[in-house]
């Protein structure tokens, strides 16, 4: 079965440390805890630099989708996010400051919690008409606003 999201059915809701919204536009609450979740996809616009949300046990993937990115800066590394519909990886709990390239940027973020499953993220640039391999086990989000020539393919 093929799930499709679009962000026509989206909420906003704050980020963890309250810096910001995002826009809501999938999660599975986790079982025994609702208010949290196993598995999220949402987008946001950060207009800030400033510490990203921990999250324990989540592992994190997030795509540039509008403006100019931003540095990620890691205890030990740094990332730049600066290339558009290029993923990132990196685990939740690390403890993140960003830094704004050049003003607003507009993310993709996938977030699932690591002891149940895994995601990879395909980013296919034919309209989903053309589209020949998404499998029976995928999710898939169309933004047609966002992405209009490319659907992020999850497989998870």
């Amino acid at each position: 079965m093929v799930i499709i999201i679009s962000d026509l059915t989206s909420k906003i809701v704050p980020w963890k440390n309250g810096g910001g919204e995002t826009c809501e536009l999938y999660k599975i609450p986790h079982p025994t805890n609702p208010q949290d979740f196993v598995f999220r996809i949402s987008m946001a616009t950060v207009s800030q630099s400033g510490p990203f949300s921990v999250y324990e046990k989540i592992d994190r993937t997030l795509v540039l989708l509008e403006g100019e990115g931003m540095k990620l800066q890691f205890k030990d590394r740094s990332l730049n996010l600066d290339k558009k519909l290029a993923p990132i990886y990196f685990k939740g709990e690390e403890l993140i400051e960003c830094e704004l390239l050049n003003g607003a940027c507009t993310d993709f973020n996938i977030m699932i919690d690591r002891n149940w499953g895994n995601c990879t993220l395909e980013i296919n640039t034919q309209s989903l008409e053309t589209a020949q391999n998404i499998v029976s086990s995928d999710l898939v989000f169309i933004s047609r606003k966002i992405f209009p020539s490319a659907t992020p393919h999850l497989s998870c």
